[in-house]
């Protein structure tokens, strides 16, 4: 947020919504919005929250060697923010950028490409992908 101050007639609220973000993230419903807040009190240049935020979700992951780190608080739901495998990609990008943990970093990939592997087309977003580049050529 060095590049992009904020302007003085937000402060304030911003301010606000800052505090009450490191005062509640425990009462999110959800990784992804967990995840979310890590990152963005981190990019405000807090550290301890993000930090806790982080090994909050990685006691709750469950690793496996083949399978990778997931988390069997998955359900199958219209929900953007209960999305397995975009609330998976939010993850990587919070172990990469809070914790700078590459070992959970690869082992969420793990997980990621055993979708990929076994769920090939069950999603709207799977079936439309290998679609695209075919409609632009047309």
């Amino acid at each position: 947020m060095n590049d992009q101050p904020v302007d003085e007639k937000a402060k304030e609220a911003v301010d606000y919504f800052l505090g009450q973000s490191k005062k509640y993230w425990l009462r999110l419903a959800n990784r992804q919005s967990q995840a979310h807040l890590a990152v963005a009190l981190l990019r405000f240049g807090d550290t301890a929250t993000p930090a806790d935020i982080m090994k909050s979700i990685k006691e709750r992951s469950v690793s496996d060697e083949e399978l990778g780190m997931f988390w069997r608080d998955t359900e199958l739901s219209w929900w953007w923010y209960r999305a397995p495998i975009e609330t998976q990609a939010m993850m990587i990008e919070a172990f990469a950028e809070v914790m700078k943990d590459d070992q959970a970093v690869e082992d969420c990939k793990v997980w990621l490409l055993k979708q990929k592997q076994t769920r090939t087309g069950r999603r709207p977003k799977q079936r439309q992908m290998p679609c695209t580049p075919c409609s632009c050529a047309a």
